[in-house]
């Protein structure tokens, strides 16, 4: 579904723009389950957003 093809997109903004580093968060990336945090990790990533930002999103969402 939805979710799916934008944890796809998250996965290959980050392999391509972190590299190793990128896929490390992707274990964590496979728990979020709310689309809007998912669109917004997406979003940042087209706009330019670092790794460590990316990284506060997913740990504030896991923490809710």
């Amino acid at each position: 579904g939805l979710k799916q093809g934008i944890r796809r997109a998250i996965r290959l903004g980050c392999k391509l723009r972190f590299g190793q580093q990128g896929l490390e968060i992707l274990v964590q990336l496979e728990a979020i389950d709310d689309l809007s945090i998912l669109e917004a990790i997406n979003d940042g990533l087209e706009s330019g957003m670092e790794l460590e930002q990316i990284r506060k999103i997913i740990f504030t969402s896991s923490n809710k």
